[in-house]
């Protein structure tokens, strides 16, 4: 309803659900106050709530909906849409729903549970989110100590501590003679002439070179000119086969009396002193020589 004062137009009343909010006569009553969210009722009513969008019906104000990443999680519309969604990981996504992840401390990121860090000695390796951090790394043989590490020593029964991959017991003749778990029993005790039959125990014997066999040390080879004559390897190659009148040049050769060079020959003044056969000496006077005790 409009009036005409000293030659100007003014709005005297809106129409009923009308509302003349922007004081122009011009547009008379230009809001419907029934469905106006910014002028729900009356021009001064807002229809406003946190996180949510505001609705006018029939004049009076009702919440919307909410916004994107929030959610009404107690019901209360005074409060609006008071839970954000994207990220809270006591509603994640929606109302209640709480991230929870195995061995984890779980995160929300854009409404989705996910694992954020793993408990110390578990570990993620299958890369899915919904069982959480699966794998303890600090007893897992296939992932000892991260993801994939495998603790597989050769030679041995291996066993994951605290994530460091150890030797638990060679295979039998095999030993971890250098203590490392990298390697694992890396010595055959059954061959190795520097552990033969256990760490070592190192092969020698005087004048020879050794071998291992079956964990007991052996002589393979005597030097040049000495031999084993006796069959005792414990001392080794203990005959001197250049001079000894009972093994001369070869074990077993026993010569008459002097043994000089590896040949056996006659006591002479080119022997003298020279050890005969039976424990005497060559023993020479003048031109004369025979074996003497």
């Amino acid at each position: 309803t409009g009036s005409c004062s000293a030659g100007a137009c003014s709005v005297v009343a809106c129409d009923p659900g009308y509302g003349d909010c922007d004081g122009d006569a011009a547009n008379g009553c230009e809001v419907d106050l029934r469905t106006s969210a910014a002028h729900c009722g009356t021009c001064v009513a807002r229809c406003a709530w946190p996180n949510a969008a505001g609705q006018c019906r029939d004049g009076v104000c009702a919440r919307g909906a909410c916004d994107p990443g929030f959610a009404d999680c107690d019901g209360d519309t005074a409060n609006g849409c008071e839970v954000e969604t994207a990220s809270n990981p006591l509603s994640c996504g929606t109302c209640g729903r709480v991230c929870d992840r195995l061995n984890a401390t779980a995160q929300c990121s854009a409404g989705v549970c996910r694992i954020g860090r793993c408990d110390a000695g578990s570990a993620d390796c299958d890369g899915r989110d919904d069982n959480g951090c699966e794998v303890n790394t600090n007893l897992t043989l296939s992932s000892c100590g991260a993801c994939g590490r495998v603790c597989a020593p050769a030679h041995a029964t291996p066993v994951c501590e605290e994530g460091r991959c150890a030797v638990a017991s060679c295979a039998p003749s095999y030993a971890n003679c250098n203590e490392s778990p990298d390697d694992g029993c890396e010595v055959d005790t059954r061959s190795d002439v520097a552990h033969c039959g256990g760490c070592g125990n190192g092969c020698r014997f005087p004048r020879a070179t050794t071998r291992c066999t079956s964990g007991q040390c052996r002589i393979a080879t005597c030097e040049a000119r000495y031999g084993d004559c006796n069959g005792d390897e414990g001392d080794g190659c203990e005959t001197a086969l250049s001079a000894d009148p009972d093994n001369c040049g070869v074990c077993g050769v026993f010569c008459t009396e002097v043994c000089r060079a590896s040949v056996c020959e006659p006591c002479s003044v080119a022997s003298e002193g020279a050890a005969c056969r039976g424990g005497s000496i060559c023993r020479c006077a003048g031109a004369l020589c025979a074996c003497r005790d």
